[in-house]
């Protein structure tokens, strides 16, 4: 079984029938986006330089810039060549313990390039990678050296902020020179461009510097260490020591200790991450270490060092008199076996003019020493490690100016120069990938094949301090497993990072991969169009067996798609099903569509079209002998009027820029219009407003809507009726609709006139007696009366007297005529009661006689009382009394009737009462027989007896 993987930190047994090597993104140390600074130096001899140098495996330009200084330089790097810039001292040199500074220098390339530093004055100088901002960390153990003797100097510390708002926590091993005590946390914050510059008077090495979460996250930044000037090794001359320090991430468990060129002694210090740690030298003793403590030793030799737990590895290189040459200290950050590189462009950086000799030591696995290439040619000389005969060393000498390092087994390269008491060194390149986490993937299909379709097998792999994965496949989609598994169903490199979430970390870290699906050569077969109802012959050429997924399996097949259809075709080999080809035959199946209304006849009908797909031409067939025709792609509305009522079949058809057409049909009604009108006339208040409709239709009924305009609800009957309850003119509005919705609008105005509200009061009366008539009436100025008494009599006084001539019940008519006709009439009756008509018969009497009066009186109709004066001072209300009358004489007797309405009437008639006559007479005395004669004396007052 065969079996490769990401990198060689974990080893993962698959059981299925084949693993294959994961493609890892190598985070490296070319870039395009550099932050760096420099840490202040001894006053050592003229040159006084600080410089960046820049090299690149293709043409680029970069801009040298110190951004809160305001300074910056523009230089081109030609492809395989490198760029020196010099860098002002005065605006990037930091100096004074505790001091933040504005001091970061920055370079930012247009394409990827490798870049290092360099720190030089006279007889003291040193060198160091620089490390792109992609492949920065947020959590670091320093590492740096002080010799213990009196010459030496300060350990330095600088932080420099690669992005805006950073709080750094710094935990020094020891105290600081600006008051800071050893163990004790303290923090810092800083904006992108500064530098913090720390020092010490003791060995700065194993202070913990982490990054922390301000509510933006972690931050990642630069770390540099070194020494103000230091000895290594012995007790002469000091030099200036500075080198960048790897993330934690990247810290390796396996070293080669490459032993310098010249030197009979190199000197290492390895620092601890973790706490028991344990560290073995070329296979020797354990040393245990805990987190942030470090283990110094020497060798004479190459050699490696081995850990249970990831470790960082300084080399230094002796004082000239430590070894007896004339050569001063630098210090270089080791990578680890786990972080090789592949290619890397360098340069040697600077020719200070004191006959310097630049070497490159290059570790790479004996087996593969052979595929390494220094500008293009063989490396020799390469001597394998005793304590680990896997890996070889060489150290060639390199020329002044650029080269490049290739191995498809991977490498890692130290660069250093030696001069007369001067040196500098540093690391040609690295591999910052993560360590602490990996993963490999493997399919049970095809050994070293990966074909779509397959299913990839995931495992990540990682120490315990991780507590999540989450996984991006690379192709859209993910997966929060451990050990997941996915299937590619396309051909491609596919970039899968593995996200994991750490314990105590602020951030989630991303390891990043490649996988390969392999597969005989895709399939072109190019989309095409055809219209609906038509057949497309689709043919591919291949010497490998065809699948269609219509089932075919022949060089060329016809289709009859009905609608638009997507196809695939896929090739398979010996190995591999294809990637399928997937084409579309596309239906052009134009459809067109238009939008009317029907419409009363006399307006026109719009015409709104809609079309799927831009056109050629398109006409319109009105259906009443109209056509129009367009050669445009425009599709607008059309109008058109119809010269009669009716319904019209109105055609549309359309072709579209491929020759493809549509054809839709629809009715349209045109509908006859009202023939509107109706009659009303004026009224008076209170009179009824008659409707005469006249308006009459082709066909169909007439829906009637009327406004009366006085508010009052709206009446939908034909020929309506309507009470207004105010004078004043009033707009009558009809809207007349028909069947098919046709409608048409009439205004008239009536007016409501003001109408006379007839009144007058009248008492009966008695016959004889004149009746007032008062006129109580409203009435609209210019009204005239007339007044009907009953009695064939009139009157056009406002308030008539009048009198009857008979009694009765009459009748009276009061008629206010008003100026348009709005008349009142009342009636009232009024009652002429007949009087009583008095007689009586009265007898003559002679004195002392009772009178009898016998009432003959009379009355039409009622009653009436007596009432007797018999003018003697005496009265009798009796209807027929008697009366004694005390003497004689002609007494004036008055009858007076009440009738039981109150009319009054009376008689008078004179009672005569006589006086009684004196009856004497005288006898003459006569003879018997003979005639007696009497004289008769008899007499009356006041008459004849």
């Amino acid at each position: 079984m065969t079996k490769t993987r990401l990198s060689i930190y974990f080893f993962i047994v698959f059981s299925i029938a084949s693993i294959s090597k994961l493609c890892a993104q190598e985070f490296t140390t070319e870039g395009k986006d550099f932050w760096f600074g420099f840490m202040e130096n001894t006053l050592g001899s003229p040159p006084d330089t600080l410089l960046v140098s820049m090299s690149s495996r293709i043409a680029a330009t970069a801009t040298v810039s110190i951004p809160l200084n305001g300074w910056t330089q523009t230089v081109n790097i030609p492809a395989n060549t490198s760029v020196s810039v010099g860098i002002p001292k005065s605006l990037a040199m930091a100096s004074g313990c505790g001091a933040k500074l504005p001091r970061g220098c920055r370079i930012q390339a247009t394409e990827k390039i490798s870049a290092y530093a360099l720190n030089f004055q006279g007889f003291s100088a040193d060198a160091s990678l620089l490390i792109p901002t992609t492949t920065l960390g947020d959590k670091y153990y320093l590492n740096t050296y002080r010799e213990n003797f009196s010459n030496s100097r300060q350990t330095q510390m600088l932080i420099v902020a690669a992005y805006p708002n950073s709080t750094i926590q710094i935990t020094p091993t020891v105290a600081t020179s600006c008051g800071n005590a050893a163990g004790v946390p303290f923090q810092i914050n800083l904006n992108q461009g500064e530098v913090y510059n720390l020092e010490s008077a003791g060995d700065l090495t194993g202070t913990y510097v982490q990054s922390i979460d301000n509510g933006q996250g972690c931050k990642k930044f630069v770390l540099l260490s070194g020494n103000f000037c230091t000895a290594v090794g012995e007790q002469c001359c000091c030099d200036h020591l500075f080198d960048i320090n790897f993330h934690n991430e990247s810290w390796g468990k396996n070293y080669i200790l490459p032993n310098l060129r010249t030197r009979n002694v190199t000197r290492f210090r390895v620092v601890a991450q973790q706490n028991g740690t344990q560290v073995s030298v070329n296979g020797g003793p354990v040393q245990n270490l805990n987190a942030g403590q470090f283990y110094q030793f020497d060798l004479t030799a190459n050699g490696s060092v081995t850990s249970n737990n990831p470790i960082a590895v300084m080399q230094l290189s002796m004082s000239g008199d430590a070894d007896g040459t004339s050569a001063d200290p630098f210090m270089i950050t080791l990578g680890p076996n786990e972080q090789t590189m592949k290619e890397i462009t360098f340069n040697t950086l600077f020719n200070s003019g004191n006959s310097p000799t630049y070497y490159a030591t290059i570790v790479t696995k004996t087996n593969s020493t052979g595929l390494l290439t220094l500008d293009g040619a063989p490396v020799a000389g390469f001597t394998p490690v005793a304590s680990n005969p896997a890996y070889s060393i060489a150290s060639p000498n390199v020329a002044f100016g650029s080269h490049t390092l290739r191995s498809d087994s991977g490498f890692l390269a130290y660069i250093y120069e030696y001069a007369s008491y001067e040196s500098f060194g540093y690391s040609a390149g690295a591999n910052l990938t993560n360590l602490f986490a990996s993963f490999e993937y493997a399919s049970s299909r095809h050994d070293s094949i990966f074909c779509p379709g397959d299913t990839v097998f995931f495992q990540g792999v990682g120490d315990p301090s991780i507590l999540s994965y989450e996984w991006d496949f690379g192709d859209g989609d993910t997966s929060k497993q451990q050990n997941p598994k996915h299937v590619y169903t396309t051909l491609g490199d596919f970039t899968v990072n593995m996200i994991i979430q750490r314990q105590n970390s602020c951030d989630k870290d991303t390891i990043p991969g490649k996988v390969k699906i392999l597969g005989p050569p895709v399939t072109n077969v190019p989309d095409d169009t055809i219209c609906i109802g038509t057949s497309i012959t689709v043919s591919v050429n291949s010497p490998d067996s065809i699948r269609w997924s219509t089932g075919d399996t022949t060089s060329s097949i016809t289709l009859w798609p009905s609608a638009t259809t997507s196809y695939s075709v896929y090739t398979k080999n010996v190995a591999c099903a294809g990637m399928p080809d997937t084409f579309t035959v596309n239906i052009r199946d134009p459809k067109v569509d238009f939008t009317t209304s029907p419409q009363c006849f006399g307006n026109p009908i719009r015409f709104t079209p809609f079309a799927s797909t831009s056109l050629q031409s398109f006409s319109w067939d009105y259906g009443d002998g109209n056509f129009e025709s367009y050669n445009s792609a425009t599709l607008n509305y059309r109008d058109h009027t119809y010269t009669a009522p009716g319904n019209y079949s109105v055609t549309l058809a359309i072709q579209d820029s491929t020759g493809c057409k549509d054809t839709i049909v629809k009715n349209v009604s045109v509908f006859p219009l009202l023939n509107q009108n109706f009659t009303v006339g004026n009224i008076c208040l209170n009179g009824i407003a008659s409707i005469v409709n006249n308006t009459t239709v082709v066909s169909g009924s007439v829906h009637s809507q009327w406004n009366w305009g006085d508010g009052s609800a709206i009446d939908t009957s034909f020929s309506p009726t309507h009470l207004y309850a105010t004078t004043g003119s009033f707009d009558i509005t009809y809207i007349a609709a028909t069947d098919s919705g046709c409608s048409d609008t009439l205004v008239r105005q009536i007016i409501v006139y003001d109408t006379a509200a007839v009144s007058f009061t009248a008492n009966d009366t008695c016959l004889g007696n004149a009746i007032q008539f008062v006129n109580t009436s409203s009435a609209p100025p210019g009204s005239t009366p007339l007044w009907y008494f009953g009695d064939g009599t009139q009157s056009s006084d406002t308030s008539p007297v009048h009198s009857y001539t008979t009694a009765g019940i009459f009748n009276v008519t009061a008629i206010a005529l008003t100026p348009f006709g709005c008349n009142d009439t009342v009636i009232q009756q009024v009652e002429v009661f007949p009087n009583p008509i008095p007689n009586f018969v009265s007898d003559s009497v002679c004195d002392g006689t009772t009178i009898q009066f016998v009432n003959s009186s009379s009355i039409a109709s009622g009653t009436y009382t007596s009432a007797w004066n018999f003018g003697d001072g005496a009265n009798d209300i009796s209807k027929d009394p008697s009366h004694l009358y005390a003497s004689t004489g002609n007494y004036n007797v008055v009858l007076t009737l009440t009738s039981n309405y109150g009319c009054v009437d009376s008689a008078q008639k004179v009672a005569l009462v006589s006086p009684n006559p004196t009856a004497a007479f005288t006898l003459s005395d006569v003879c018997n027989d003979s005639t007696l004669s009497a004289t008769n004396t008899s007499s009356v007052s006041g008459g004849t007896i």
